[in-house]
């Protein structure tokens, strides 16, 4: 969907009920956590493309009804990652941070950014037990730094 930053939570909550729901009916189940794809840079409140994704281990036929749901592949990819320990609202300093880290270390691709929500709502309702892994697509050819 075109999502603005303050409704990303809203958005991920109908998208993943429903991207169960149609897993459900398809007969599939989810193979690990779910995530999304974002921009890999937010130039202002505007809306974006936001992709949520439930990932399971064969494509399978969609149901009739199923809404917003598609198909796809996440492919596998170079990427520079990190993992945000706490709630959402400070997840932007450990964007800044990854994105200082790929800016001065490496060549980021103009690829979708990967939110892998590990633990999330889902498991607790204990924000500070999130873990959400940041990953940010690297160009085949960057040359990575070590710190």
């Amino acid at each position: 969907g075109e999502v603005t930053e303050a409704d990303f939570a809203e958005f991920l909550d109908a998208a993943f009920g429903e991207l169960r729901t149609v897993a459900d009916r398809a007969g599939t189940a989810p193979t690990g956590p779910s995530g999304a794809l974002y921009p890999p840079e937010i130039p202002d409140d505007s809306p974006e493309p936001v992709e949520a994704y439930v990932p399971i281990a064969t494509p399978v036929a969609l149901p009739p009804g199923r809404g917003r749901v598609h198909l796809g592949e996440v492919r596998a990819g170079r990427t520079a990652g990190l993992v945000h320990a706490g709630g959402y609202d400070s997840i932007a300093d450990s964007y800044r941070r990854l994105g200082a880290w790929v800016a001065h270390n490496a060549t980021p691709a103009p690829l979708p950014v990967r939110e892998v929500y590990v633990v999330s709502f889902a498991e607790t309702d204990d924000p500070s037990r999130f873990r959400t892994e940041i990953h940010w697509p690297l160009a085949a050819d960057s040359k990575e730094t070590t710190p």
